[in-house]
């Protein structure tokens, strides 16, 4: 867990994806990458999404999730979950 608190320190929250064995950790998008994730998703297009989430994200643990074909592909359907956008309200006044 040490690794885990060294990234903390350095990204905030940390998120981790695991398959089996597989562990990789992932920092919250910046602005870039999360337009562009957005843009893909609002496209339907899921997997390029979870593909640029990915690619700016992965900060430490098994490159696996990220280069292995099928763990990538599973890895970018679930990294969707890691945003977190508070909810606001919009009133006509």
């Amino acid at each position: 867990m040490a690794k885990v608190d060294e990234l903390k320190k350095e990204y905030g929250a940390i998120y981790e994806l695991s398959s089996g064995e597989h562990k990789a950790f992932f920092k919250n998008p910046d602005r870039n990458a999360l337009a562009l994730a957005l843009s893909y998703r609002a496209k339907d297009k899921v997997l390029e999404a979870g593909e640029v989430l990915l690619d700016n994200c992965y900060v430490g643990g098994d490159k696996a999730i990220v280069e292995d074909e099928m763990l990538r592909i599973a890895a970018s359907l679930q990294i969707a979950n890691i945003v977190e956008l508070p909810d606001v309200q919009v009133k006509k006044l």
